[in-house]
């Protein structure tokens, strides 16, 4: 039986449910190698009196992703009548445990998170310094996505589709933050267009597709082409071999670690500009174009 704490922001970024939250109770399931047993996930839910800063959308994506952790008991709800604070962070010094066993919890298993106790997700400068949290987990991370597409019935083995095109998924729209949200990509699908005869370029919006048709639809592409953050993450259902392109804004490379440690699938981080009116301008579109060719090439060529 594994808690499971619902909150607002898995709520909203599948980023955020399958690398902070899933991958946390994946990894406790395959440290006791327990990953083949019945899964019982407990919905715990904040005290009624307890207020928190965003509430729980209309759309939940945590329900639209619950199939991947398998078939379990999830209609059990409980109501968690204690409160784990740390009223002082300064009392934890460098180095420190902060594990805490307590009469009615544990805290921690967000060590078990793609970004550790010490970083965020590559926002600033502070977490690309230092030893990766994820470095050596590419085991793990591979386990986890056959783990994943094995409870929805699909393949973890499915390899590229080569015939009669190779596919590029451009995940449109993927973010609505900020600098990096509302992306569309309509100058790279026109510079796509002349390699009509090489690629079938599949422009979707992935919030509004159903998650099986989601996840086939990821683990025979070719490319995927996505703004950095949580939108992203679909793409770790790509096949081995294949292309992920992300675009960042310059000094926010998301979720870095995780991807630059992610196996079997080549990462390109790529600039992402916008104009003084916010539309997305891309200088480099030429050598954009040069670096599906090459790539295209290599697949050919394999």
């Amino acid at each position: 039986m594994m808690p499971f704490y619902r909150h607002p922001t898995s709520h909203r970024n599948p980023g955020h449910l399958l690398w902070d939250d899933f991958m946390a109770l994946y990894t406790l399931l395959d440290i006791f190698d327990r990953e083949n047993d019945p899964l019982y996930l407990v919905h715990m839910i904040r005290p009624s009196t307890f207020e928190f800063e965003e509430e729980i959308p209309e759309f939940d994506v945590a329900d639209k992703f619950l199939p991947l952790m398998g078939k379990h008991n999830y209609n059990v709800t409980i109501e968690m009548g204690y409160s784990l604070k740390f009223e002082e962070p300064s009392l934890f010094k460098p180095g420190d445990d902060r594990l805490i066993c307590a009469d009615h919890g544990l805290s921690g298993s967000g060590l078990f998170a793609d970004h550790g106790s010490q970083k965020w997700h590559g926002q600033t400068k502070k977490d690309r310094e230092g030893t990766p949290t994820n470095l050596g987990r590419g085991g793990l991370f591979r386990r986890y996505r056959r783990f994943l597409m094995k409870n929805l019935g699909v393949s973890p083995d499915n390899q590229i589709k080569r015939k009669p095109k190779y596919q590029i998924i451009v995940s449109q729209n993927s973010s609505t933050k900020g600098t990096r949200g509302n992306v569309t990509f309509s100058d790279h699908i026109e510079a796509l267009s002349s390699l009509k005869s090489r690629v079938d370029v599949r422009p979707v919006n992935i919030t509004k597709m159903n998650l099986l048709d989601q996840i086939e639809m990821t683990s025979t592409a070719a490319f995927f082409i996505s703004t950095v953050g949580g939108g992203s993450s679909t793409a770790m259902f790509l096949p081995k071999g294949a292309h992920l392109l992300l675009f960042y804004r310059p000094m926010q490379p998301l979720d870095w670690d995780f991807w630059n440690n992610f196996p079997w699938v080549k990462v390109h981080w790529l600039p992402l500009w916008r104009d003084k009116n916010g539309t997305m301008v891309d200088p480099m579109l030429d050598d954009f174009l040069k670096l599906i060719v090459a790539e295209l090439n290599e697949l050919d060529a394999n």
